[in-house]
């Protein structure tokens, strides 16, 4: 009788501690991993930084910079579904960093749709598609893009618009585009190489534009008399 006492006694002591060990496998698992489609996800530095928006393991993830490549807290950005027409939205993290995981496989836009306080916003839009042998996309936006989008503005002396006005656009004295106002006198091209040398021109005149290092639009206003060529 003494002899299966302790054993019994034994028995508890191996159910307590088995007990102690599931209970810490438990609380390990709620708070650093999560579990998705038998797939686990690990959090880093305690901080998860994937939004969970379905059952799949397709990702996006993003990175947002400065010039100097600091990493950005606050950055926007929408994440369009192109198949299904369904919209995203995620901001980046003090790292830098938001990721979005779980998303079905298909076709995707995305874009910065508002820039962090005090910074230009990263225009680039990026697409691509979401398949079996691509199931993690991810996206680096820096400050400064390395093309840049063009705004010309063509008026008369009054101020007013003109539209259907020429605009031949230079590089290196060879012309690479010729574009053509709108009924505001406007026309916007975003194909432009930054550190490069242009200059447009209407009419009979030329003119030489820059873009500053702080942006990522070159704008130009022209003023012309109607009728001449």
């Amino acid at each position: 009788m003494k002899k299966e006492s302790v054993f019994e006694i034994f028995l508890y002591v191996i159910s307590f501690v088995c007990l102690l060990i599931m209970g810490y496998e438990i609380y390990s698992c709620k708070y650093n991993e999560k579990i998705l489609d038998n797939y686990v996800y690990t959090f880093i530095d305690d901080d998860f930084i994937c939004e969970v928006v379905g059952n799949t393991t397709y990702e996006i993830s993003i990175n947002r910079t400065d010039k100097n490549e600091t990493n950005l807290e606050g950055s926007i950005w929408k994440i369009t579904n192109t198949d299904n027409k369904k919209v995203y939205e995620v901001t980046t993290n003090e790292d830098g960093d938001a990721c979005l995981v779980g998303l079905p496989k298909g076709n995707y836009e995305v874009i910065e749709d508002k820039a962090p306080d005090g910074y230009v916003r990263y225009s680039t839009k990026h697409t691509f598609t979401l398949n079996e042998d691509n199931q993690t996309e991810h996206i680096h936006g820096t400050e400064i893009n390395d093309r840049i989008y063009l705004l010309v503005q063509v008026i008369d002396e009054n101020n007013v618009p003109i539209a259907d006005e020429k605009v031949m656009i230079y590089q290196n004295d060879e012309l690479i585009h010729t574009l053509t106002t709108n009924i505001k006198g406007r026309v916007g091209l975003y194909d432009l190489e930054r550190d490069a040398k242009y200059k447009a021109k209407v009419k009979d005149k030329e003119y030489e534009f820059e873009v500053k290092e702080d942006s990522n639009i070159a704008r130009l206003d022209i003023i012309t008399k109607r009728g001449v060529k």
